[in-house]
């Protein structure tokens, strides 16, 4: 920083740089997330935990099967 009769002045920033969208398979992260989820579920059953975390289990799994449908869909344009 650079005083000037008694004020402060910042200095300028670099020119930010464009980089290229990040571009990788969703597919196998959303396949294991959701058999995540169904481990998870098994767990819970067998622990005969109570409903509430049996219905987080269930809800994982219930929205890891669109995303892997639309995962695949989007991995497909992929170059």
């Amino acid at each position: 920083m650079v005083r000037h009769n008694g004020c402060m002045e910042t200095p300028e920033r670099p020119p930010l740089i464009q980089l290229p969208p990040a571009r990788f398979r969703m597919l196998p992260f959303i396949l294991a997330g959701t058999a995540l989820w169904v481990v998870a579920l098994v767990v819970l059953l067998v622990a005969g935990a109570d409903s509430t975390a049996r219905d987080v289990a269930i809800a994982g799994i219930v929205l890891g099967v669109p995303l892997a449908w639309w995962a695949r869909r989007m991995d497909a344009r992929l170059p």
